[in-house]
């Protein structure tokens, strides 16, 4: 890699310190950066085994950007040079100073480590999901699952074999440089092939899972991951292709390479630009955000920091909900002379518009009294009204009912009585005030169980004892005799239940076959 030049790894850098940035973003968005303890509230074997992937990919970013930036300062302190051969290129590795040439071992062994970190995701991704595409609802634990034994020893023999293999070859600095970025991508392209048999397989698994009766919810996010693979794939596959390219370029005797400076830029840049879209399409993966679940959060601590507020008094809440006077005054010559029954006191607060906080509470006395329109009598404070006077208005003819079932009349429902209030001087009001039902005369049937062979799934045949005629006959109607939320219990155990609690593939639930969950409840036997 001493061919790339200063702006090949400026670009790695660059690219590398805005994936950290958008790093630490969406991991305080996901969770305030809950996810980085150690302490977990799941069992202690997924609980560390979450933590052991969390921190294997956090720590790969952070080094990959150590080493870019660290050879980007070198490129632009060391130059450029001409060569009678090759022309001006990058300044070449035996021309540099004796403090940069120091520093590109210790860089190597920090790209080894990262390669290193970057395998065991990629590893436990293409394990865990062979895992949940091949195993059906009798293997329900993924840590006994062989898919993790194969992921355990595979991620063992990745972070021995990259730090090794950079240490062994550092006599040589540019032989050093080409094997460990070979290696590393071969181990990168090895695992990325290993997704081709889950990519093939899924489909089928989406139809499976269908058939099954899963809920929507399931199928939905497990597409929108089968659709992310695909494009993290074909970034992991434009990754490693320009790394394996040239570090088998610097195998040669003699670089084809080192003259082409378009062809090497290229190379690198496509190679950035995977790595950093794979990497974002993985975090995404083992963090999902739940955007919903966000937006409720947000509402919550607004409707909490409202409720916080101080409250005003009373009076001023008494303040707005009362009806506003301050056109009143204004509009009494409109509708006649003031009325001599209105005391003083309502002229006073007319003119202020509203109502003091001094005015007592309402006597009962008086009242508010609104004239009709075109009565000539104004708005104001009033004495009582005079008594009102009730006179009942006819009730309609009652109705014959018939039931159909006994051809017999039901008497009517007693229909509601209308009133009719009036005042001297105004018009009639009615009021219809509704009267209690009648009581039915039809006996009421308790609610008894048929049968306890009739009752499965949580549903019960509703009557009297009834001739076995009734019963279940067959066992093709247990299914339909099924509710609903045992129907999904039953599509549930037909697969895998880690597709139904399945958020991320670091987050896998410990499961328990169905002695197990059971034993404790019969004995006194710890789970």
């Amino acid at each position: 890699m001493a061919c790339l030049s200063p702006a090949s790894y400026l670009f790695w850098a660059v690219c590398s310190v805005l994936f950290e940035v958008f790093l630490v973003y969406h991991l305080w968005s996901f969770d305030r950066f809950k996810c980085l303890r150690w302490n977990s509230s799941s069992s202690s074997q997924s609980g560390a085994f979450k933590r052991v992937m969390t921190y294997s990919y956090l720590i790969s970013i952070p080094l990959l950007m150590v080493f870019s930036v660290g050879f980007a300062v070198i490129k632009y302190q060391e130059g450029y040079t001409e060569i009678p051969i090759y022309g001006i290129i990058p300044k070449p590795y035996p021309l540099w100073t004796q403090e940069h040439q120091d520093a590109v071992l210790p860089l190597m062994i920090v790209f080894s480590f990262a390669f290193s970190f970057e395998m065991v995701t990629h590893l436990e991704e293409l394990c865990f999901w062979l895992y949940l595409v091949n195993s059906g609802a009798s293997q329900r634990d993924w840590f006994k699952s062989p898919y993790f034994k194969y992921w355990a020893v595979g991620s063992a023999v990745a972070l021995i074999s990259m730090p090794l293999i950079c240490a062994f070859t550092r006599h040589d600095v540019l032989q050093n440089e080409a094997i460990t970025f070979l290696a590393g991508a071969i181990g990168n392209l090895l695992v990325t092939i290993g997704f081709a048999p889950v990519l093939a397989r899924f489909p089928k698994f989406l139809d499976a899972l269908k058939t099954d009766g899963v809920d929507q919810a399931t199928i939905v996010r497990l597409t929108k991951f089968h659709e992310m693979h695909w494009i993290r794939i074909f970034c992991r596959i434009m990754f490693v292709a320009p790394i394996i390219a040239l570090g088998a370029d610097g195998l040669q005797g003699r670089p084809n390479l080192w003259g082409r400076m378009v062809v090497v830029d290229l190379l690198s840049t496509l190679s950035a630009f995977g790595c950093m879209i794979s990497s974002a399409i993985t975090l995404v993966i083992f963090f999902p955000r739940s955007i919903d679940g966000e937006v409720r959060v947000k509402d919550a601590a607004r409707i909490r920091r409202a409720e916080a507020r101080p409250r005003d008094s009373p009076i001023s809440d008494l303040k707005r909900l009362l009806p506003d006077f301050s056109d009143a005054k204004r509009l009494l010559p409109r509708h006649g002379t003031a009325s001599p029954r209105r005391t003083a006191s309502f002229d006073l607060e007319v003119q202020k518009g509203v109502l003091a906080e001094e005015l007592p509470a309402f006597p009962v006395s008086r009242a508010f009294a609104v004239g009709a329109p075109g009565s000539g009598e104004p708005r104001g404070w009033a004495e009582p009204p005079p008594a009102w006077t009730s006179s009942p208005s006819p009730p309609p003819p009652p109705m014959q009912h018939w039931d159909t079932s006994r051809l017999s009349p039901v008497p009517p429902s007693p229909s509601p009585s209308a009133i009719t209030v009036t005042r001297a001087g105004d018009l009639p009001i009615t009021t219809v005030v509704p009267a209690s039902p009648a009581p039915s005369s039809a006996p009421l049937t308790p609610l008894r169980r048929q049968s306890v062979r009739d009752e499965f799934g949580g549903v019960m045949r509703i009557g009297s004892f009834s001739s076995a005629s009734t019963a279940v006959s067959s066992s093709h109607n247990t299914l339909g005799a099924l509710t609903e939320h045992n129907l999904s219990a039953h599509n549930r155990s037909l697969v895998n239940p880690a597709v139904h609690n399945f958020t991320s593939p670091i987050d896998v639930v410990q499961y328990h076959g169905a002695g197990q969950s059971n034993a404790s409840r019969f004995t006194f036997t710890r789970r």
